[in-house]
């Protein structure tokens, strides 16, 4: 009877270690347009993801370092109201390269808005925070009306 109870609290954990990512590496929402930013897909960051982020970088602000420093990722999503139109890009990003510091460029500059955030845990761009601890909080119902029910007597 105890090992049912142990059973459900891996399974739990085997669960909330998925759902935070624990089990694999960086995941962090990608688009690379403010049409596909409607719906973005959450994706294993890559090294070809992290190039992509700094080629959007380079565009559009001044002094993005051409070279990272480090393999760690980090998640970012931008928004850049440029001119001709609304600008995003979200996806991976080298965690040496801070990419909200940098300064917008001059031909970009007009009557500039920019939305910036960088974060180092699987989904943070955007805010996916209420998901996950809608699964965790799920999870934790479920386990305790089987426990409660029986199950793990």
């Amino acid at each position: 009877m105890k090992a049912a109870g142990n059973f459900f609290t891996l399974a739990f954990a085997v669960c909330c270690g998925l759902s935070f990512g624990f089990v694999s590496g960086l995941k962090c929402y990608s688009c690379a347009s403010s049409y596909e930013c409607m719906s973005p897909k959450k994706v294993d960051c890559t090294y070809n993801l992290a190039n992509a982020a700094l080629s959007h970088l380079n565009y559009y602000y001044l002094n993005v370092p051409s070279v990272n420093t480090t393999r760690d990722m980090n998640c970012l999503r931008d928004w850049l109201q440029t001119p001709s139109g609304p600008v995003e890009h979200w996806g991976c990003i080298y965690s040496s390269v801070y990419g909200c510091t940098y300064s917008v460029r001059p031909q970009f500059q007009q009557n500039y808005t920019r939305s910036c955030h960088q974060c180092n845990w699987d989904g943070c761009n955007p805010a996916t925070r209420a998901g996950v601890s809608l699964f965790t909080i799920v999870s934790a119902i479920i386990v305790t009306v089987l426990a409660s029910a029986g199950w793990c007597r």
